[in-house]
């Protein structure tokens, strides 16, 4: 911002004037907008290595400091691991994230790369797959029109098992060539193989995988027109979408027979028809598309578009099954699990019941959940106790050399690696900054520490200043 003067009868008056600031990152456009519009993941990968940088290291670097306009942006220690399962869905992060990059490349296009436009019909539950599904011919399409292979926002989309542009299945890559033997690891790239190298994933093992049919055909090409059609459905009313197909429902055979094609109760049907604020799942939406034989994309938007059908019309929901429990069972296994030390979702994976079913036993429920989290508490506060007094030996070692406690010599004085990704490392330079070093500055995960590790390190920092007074 800058300050203009403006004269108004006879006096300076100064006036706040917008200034363009330049970009902080490369102004990168998508790879692909529209039906074939590129996941959000796919873009951060491409971006940090156009930056010379993993993933990872990009995310530290950059998401940690967003200055005093907005507020640092946190993920889930997992995220890589996932694939970027949370980046691309319907949740306030992926939002924020979207929008954290449009406004630091200066591209606006960004913002379709997420399915952010769906939050107010639909939930988080099975919509994004955790692993990446690819379509090889996609790659090699790519490769020949001279563009760079992406990841589709198509391809993550739970619902769609097939790629309807070469009607073939997606895979999940399975390496089964060898490891790359060269000192650098490969580039974390969209359909680059981590393990080998492989360019275009020609290292996939082939996989026995069913035909397409004309139903997943079907359900892909309706999810493209989705994607496609995802900026025009930002501020679409779910009210409208509901107070159509109610109407259309009505004037059929009733909700009632509605309900029973799509394999609901009536009363689950008609409370989601009521409830303005009440989501389901997208492949609920797809089956009431494909029973009510409407379009998708005009649904949503509250009109009522007749489409081409296939021949399979049974709905790919099917309704819930309840399995009878044995209490006395149940009983007998939490009393074991509290003995053992076990967590109440080891139990209720190896018993097969649902977390409402133990807490019917809610005394001993409650002991083991409790005893589970002191345990996994303590163990992680050993954790950041072991991490923070490694980090303030090395400190204390290299001070009295006269080193700089950096990365680079605390890896050279340990024979141990320090990546800024450790929490080790990550305590290294905090107790740097607050000993007075001006060259760094704190690392970014710095907003996710613990009280108790932020203890940790000051104590730490204290010590270290004793030792040398």
């Amino acid at each position: 911002m800058w300050e203009v003067a403006a004269m108004v009868d006879g006096m300076f008056f100064f006036e706040d004037e917008p200034v363009n600031v330049a970009p902080r990152l490369f102004r990168q456009p998508p790879a692909g907008l529209g039906g074939n519009a590129e996941s959000l993941i796919s873009y951060l990968k491409r971006l940090a290595h156009k930056h010379r940088m993993s993933p990872r290291g990009f995310v530290e670097e950059h998401l940690g400091d967003e200055g005093q306009d907005h507020e640092p942006i946190s993920l889930a220690r997992d995220w890589l691991h996932r694939n970027g399962q949370d980046l691309v869905g319907v949740s306030d992060r992926a939002a924020t994230l979207a929008d954290w990059f449009a406004r630091n490349t200066g591209v606006s296009e960004v913002l379709q790369c997420g399915l952010s436009n769906l939050s107010p019909f639909i939930c988080g539950q099975r919509l994004v797959t955790r692993e990446s599904r690819v379509c090889l011919q996609c790659f090699d399409e790519d490769r020949r029109e001279g563009r760079p292979m992406f990841e589709r926002l198509l391809w993550r989309l739970e619902p769609v098992t097939v790629c309807d542009k070469h009607c073939c299945p997606l895979i999940a890559p399975r390496c089964q060539g060898e490891r790359a033997s060269h000192r650098s690891s490969p580039a974390n790239l969209p359909g680059v193989c981590l393990k080998c190298g492989s360019i275009g994933l020609k290292c996939s093992s082939e996989e026995e995988v069913a035909e397409c049919t004309d139903a997943d055909l079907w359900v892909a090409r309706q999810c493209r027109r989705l994607v496609e059609a995802l900026p025009s459905l930002k501020g679409a009313d779910p009210i409208r979408m509901k107070a159509s197909l109610r109407a259309h429902c009505m004037s059929g055979k009733g909700i009632v027979s509605a309900a029973k094609s799509l394999d609901m109760t009536p009363s689950s049907f008609s409370v989601w028809l009521r409830l303005p604020k009440s989501k389901c799942l997208l492949f609920r939406l797809i089956d009431i598309s494909l029973t009510q034989q409407l379009d998708l994309v005009a649904l949503l938007r509250g009109e009522l578009e007749k489409c081409d059908l296939p021949m399979d019309r049974r709905p790919r929901t099917g309704k819930r099954a309840y399995q009878l429990v044995d209490h006395a069972t149940l009983k007998q296994r939490l009393a074991a699990a509290l003995e053992a030390g076990e967590c109440v979702a080891s139990v209720a994976r190896e018993m097969k019941v649902s977390h409402c079913a133990l807490k019917t036993h809610a005394a001993l429920y409650i002991r083991v959940r409790d005893q589970a989290r002191t345990a996994r508490d303590s163990k992680e506060t050993e954790r950041r106790r072991a991490a923070v007094r490694q980090a303030e030996e090395v400190v204390i070692r290299l001070l009295r050399k006269r080193k700089v406690p950096s990365l680079r010599n605390a890896s050279t004085e340990t024979n141990e690696e320090w990546r800024s990704s450790l929490l080790k490392s990550a305590a290294l330079t905090s107790m740097r900054v607050q000993l007075g070093d001006a060259v760094v500055r704190e690392p970014s995960r710095k907003i996710s520490y613990s009280a108790e590790l932020r203890q940790m390190i000051a104590e730490s920092v204290q010590r270290i200043q004793q030792q040398f007074q």
